[in-house]
């Protein structure tokens, strides 16, 4: 190619500096006419060797493309534990999916979907309802006081009220539990 040895005097040039960049990492590639883009300028500096604007056919260019994909956590084989292993490792998944649980409830809460966020709350406290998954007093406190403030929202008085009082039963000075039963 018209990048190779003939434009900077030694073979894969551009192959070699991406190797050096990403060591050990895969490099795939292919020969083209070119690119359409920003003007590039050799000797301009970094934050202005590819500014936007002025698109233009350019010859004589290199770009890679970086893909990741995500690394999935391997979850835990319960048929290798033994017994006595199986309640605590159940436990730890049902703790994970309870925090998720929770983690959804807030941001639906904070996209406004109100309906959709007590749903993943009272599944957080289902979750949590398990005694494996270790859930503190605390942590039951701030998912029914989220509960509260979400029905608050949605005009449903009563249940707020509810869920503030279930929240303050576990936590007397859970602040966010006292303003909405106020």
């Amino acid at each position: 190619g018209s990048r190779g040895t003939n434009f900077f005097g030694q073979p894969f040039a551009d192959a070699q500096q991406f190797k050096k960049a990403f060591p050990g990492k895969p490099l795939v590639g292919f020969w083209a006419g070119g690119e359409i883009g920003p003007q590039a300028l050799a000797e301009a500096a970094p934050e202005e060797a590819t500014r936007t604007g002025r698109a233009a056919l350019q010859g004589f260019t290199a770009v890679f493309g970086i893909f990741r994909a995500p690394v999935k956590k391997p979850k835990p084989a319960l048929v290798l534990l033994s017994d006595d292993e199986v309640p605590a490792e159940v436990g730890k998944l049902l703790r994970a999916f309870a925090l998720e649980a929770k983690d959804r409830g807030d941001a639906t809460s904070g996209a406004g979907d109100h309906r959709s966020a007590a749903g993943h709350y009272e599944r957080a406290l289902a979750l949590f309802e398990v005694p494996s998954a270790r859930a503190s007093a605390s942590q039951r406190a701030q998912i029914f006081a989220s509960m509260a403030l979400v029905a608050l929202k949605a005009g449903d008085f009563e249940r707020a009220v509810v869920d503030a009082d279930a929240a303050l039963d576990l936590d007397s000075g859970n602040c966010e539990a006292m303003k909405s039963r106020a």
